[in-house]
């Protein structure tokens, strides 16, 4: 029988940015279709950064840079290169891991009685080492400002509800910013809701009862006022 061999061996991607904690599937293409073996082996040159498996799916570790490789079996190789940040991703799972706790978990941290939602979106950030992205600020109005000034795209009320941005893990959302204000770091956007995590969230009532939690608004809702997506 004759045997048809891999000319070239192509991937999807050639760059992919992950955040820590993340995982993508790359798909690889066989030169020409009718290879007699179309197996491949995939290879990561720093498991420490970045993972893959025999499916293509890469995992992000730990911030760095590294290179995935697809190998035929007669040789032939596709590259992409990854880089690994701690984005948004981070922030959120930060925060979720926190849920929960109150004030009093939070010792030495500075966190304002009775107003601290702001000094825990801005504790997630320096825990996932997003500091210039989300500067700390114990005001929401200034956080706002101060996530604006690092880079910050802000998206209003209504590109939210009718659909020209579309929140993503680790954004920020804001209940109005003059007055009494809140904010928390958003999961996801379903349908009409948005889904995230507040600090000093009173559900439960004030004062050391208030705590991190789950929670979610729709994009309707009278006090909500606008998205963020800091520079990660």
């Amino acid at each position: 029988d004759m045997t048809i061999p891999v000319k070239s061996v192509s991937l999807n991607k050639t760059k992919l940015t992950l955040d820590v904690g993340t995982s993508e599937t790359l798909s690889c293409t066989i030169n020409p279709k009718n290879a007699t073996d179309k197996s491949v082996a995939w290879k990561s040159n720093n498991v420490k950064i970045a993972t893959v498996d025999k499916t293509g799916k890469v995992k992000g570790i730990k911030p760095g840079k590294t290179t995935i490789t697809v190998i035929a079996a007669n040789g032939k190789k596709a590259f992409c290169a990854v880089e690994v940040s701690k984005g948004g991703t981070a922030v959120y799972n930060i925060a979720y891991a926190q849920l929960g706790k109150t004030i009093r978990d939070f010792p030495g941290e500075g966190f304002h009685f009775r107003a601290w939602c702001a000094d825990f979106v801005s504790w997630c950030a320096r825990k996932a080492g997003q500091t210039r992205a989300i500067p700390k600020r114990s005001s929401v109005s200034e956080l706002r400002k101060a996530i604006r000034a690092a880079g910050g795209k802000e998206y209003s009320k209504s590109q939210v509800a009718n659909g020209k941005y579309i929140p993503k893990k680790g954004d920020i959302i804001i209940f109005k910013s003059a007055g009494a204000s809140h904010v928390g770091i958003i999961e996801k956007k379903s349908g009409s809701m948005l889904y995230y995590v507040d600090g000093n969230n009173t559900s439960n009532g004030n004062g050391y009862k208030a705590c991190v939690h789950y929670s979610r608004c729709s994009v309707t809702y009278a006090k909500f006022t606008c998205v963020l997506h800091p520079n990660y």
